[in-house]
């Protein structure tokens, strides 16, 4: 099967609002992404600049009507948020949309320590650095979404050695890892998507803390 990408390069107000919108109308939601390179420390959660947000949906018979649907509900947000622009679709090659998004996920600081490593780059670190590898795959949680940025840099400021830690919808296991790399001493990580569960267990063994997280499939009940 193919692919549909949808793309708009808004600012990080426009970026919250149109992941909302677009959230139910993609397959596993959406990600936020740098336009360019950059760095987040503890006093801006998002670097200045454009953001990307992406998302996809299967090319099969629904596909129009979806595109039509996602054109509809960006249009009325564009009402209320005129810097909201057309949104851009593209066909996706099934072998390919995996790997699509990869080339504008780039490293990324947190806070004063925390540092994001895309698992398939290699950067220089700092001895005092708090290094999360990651490969999200079909995942939500790259770490670039402003909600996210935020829950780090709370971990970075409350989590203490010994806590335990509650991480529900998590997705890659970004925030559950950062816990446990902060000195959690057991985080319990639960998703309702079998896939989050899946990658957010490949994230704790690849960053060795999976002694430490406990993935679940399940809800917050």
């Amino acid at each position: 099967m193919d692919w549909i990408e949808v793309s708009l390069s808004v600012d990080g107000e426009g970026a919250e609002a149109v992941a909302d919108a677009l959230h139910d109308l993609v397959h596993q939601g959406v990600v936020i992404e740098q336009a360019f390179p950059g760095e987040a420390w503890s006093d801006e959660p998002l670097p200045p600049g454009p953001l990307l947000v992406r998302g996809y949906f299967a090319d099969d018979g629904q596909a129009a009507a979806r595109r039509r649907r996602i054109a509809e509900v960006l249009g009325y947000l564009h009402m209320m948020y005129e810097r909201i622009p057309e949104p851009e679709f593209r066909q996706v090659h099934e072998a390919d949309w995996a790997e699509a998004w990869k080339k504008h996920y780039h490293p990324i600081r947190i806070g004063e320590r925390i540092l994001i490593k895309p698992a398939w780059i290699e950067v220089e670190t700092g001895p005092d650095d708090i290094v999360l590898e990651m490969d999200p795959g079909m995942a939500f949680g790259t770490g670039t979404h402003p909600t996210t940025q935020l829950c780090l840099q709370a971990c970075e400021w409350f989590v203490r050695p010994g806590m335990t830690v509650g991480d529900v919808g998590s997705g890659s296991g970004v925030l559950a890892i950062a816990a446990a790399k902060l000195g959690a001493s057991h985080v319990l990580a639960c998703d309702n998507d079998e896939v989050a569960v899946r990658v957010a267990q490949e994230n704790a063994e690849r960053n060795g803390v999976s002694d430490r997280v406990t993935v679940q499939h399940s809800s917050l009940a």
